[in-house]
C-alpha cells in the first residue's frame, strides 16, 4: 500500500472501526528498534525475570495511573484514598503532586478540553491522552510511567497532531509529556515541545516527517510478510 497522505480523512472517534486497515501509532513506532530494550531483556533473563511478564506489569500499572488520572481531571476521585504506598497508585499520586505544583505553586491556569480522545485516519490512529490548555496556551499532552522520555515520545504526539488536525481541530502551541515515577510518588517530570509552528517548526516537522516515512515502512513490511510466507 503506497501511502498518499492528501487521501487521508480523519475522523473523532469514539471506537475504531473494525475493519480499518489503520495502525495504531504505537504499532508503527515498534518498528524502530530499541536496543536498549534488548539489554534490559538480557539483564532480567539473567536473573530468571520474564521480561513479558515485566512488560505485563509495567503496562498494567501504566493503564491504572491512566484511568485514576482522567477520574480526577473529570472529577470523579476520591483523594482522601489515595495511598502512596501501594505501587499501583504511585505514579497517580506523583501526578497529584504535579499538579498541585503547576496550579498551586506556579499559578497557572490549566483547562482540561479533553480525554483520552480517539482519532481515525486511513493509514494510522491513536488516543490522545489530554487535551490541555496552559495559560492560554493548546497542549496535547501525554502521561508516561517510563524511566526514560525519548524521542519517541514526541514523534506519537507529532502523529497525534497530525490527526488532531486533520479532523478540524484548532492549531496547537506545543507538546507535552509528563513522567511520573512509578516507584517514587513524589518525583515527576515535564518535558514539552512549544512552539511548533514557530520557533520549533523545523523539529515538529521532523519528528512528523519521520513518523510518515516509517508508517509507509510499516505497510511494506506488511506486504513482503505477505509474499515471503
Amino acid at each position: 500500500m503506497l501511502v498518499d497522505l492528501s487521501l487521508d480523512h480523519v475522523t473523532h472517534v469514539s471506537k475504531y472501526t473494525e475493519e480499518s486497515e489503520a495502525k495504531r501509532v504505537t504499532e508503527i513506532l515498534g518498528y524502530i528498534g530499541e536496543e536498549s530494550l534488548m539489554y534490559w531483556a538480557n539483564g532480567l533473563g539473567f536473573k530468571g525475570i520474564s521480561y513479558k511478564k515485566e512488560l505485563s506489569r509495567y503496562a498494567t500499572i501504566g493503564t491504572k495511573v491512566h484511568s485514576e488520572i482522567e477520574k480526577f481531571l473529570s472529577g470523579d476521585r476520591d483523594l482522601t484514598t489515595i495511598n502512596p504506598d501501594d505501587y499501583t497508585q504511585a505514579g497517580f499520586y506523583a501526578f497529584i503532586s504535579w499538579y498541585d505544583e503547576q496550579v498551586t505553586k506556579l499559578g497557572k491556569n490549566i483547562e482540561i478540553l479533553g480525554l483520552e480522545q480517539s482519532f481515525e485516519g486511513k493509514y494510522f490512529r491513536g488516543t490522545i491522552d489530554c487535551i490541555m490548555r496552559v495559560d492560554g496556551l493548546l497542549y496535547l499532552v501525554d502521561f508516561k510511567t517510563s524511566s526514560h522520555i525519548g524521542y519517541k515520545y514526541f514523534m506519537q504526539l507529532a502523529a497525534y497532531e497530525y490527526l488532531w488536525s486533520k479532523a478540524g481541530n484548532e492549531p496547537v502551541f506545543g507538546f507535552m509529556v509528563i513522567q511520573l515515577n512509578r516507584d517514587n510518588p513524589s518525583k515527576y517530570a515535564t518535558y514539552t515541545l512549544d512552539s511548533i509552528d514557530g520557533d520549533n517548526v523545523y523539529l515538529y516537522n521532523l519528528l512528523q516527517d519521520t513518523f510518515f516515512k516509517l508508517t509507509q515502512v510499516a505497510f511494506n513490511v506488511d506486504e513482503l510478510k505477505g509474499v515471503y510466507k
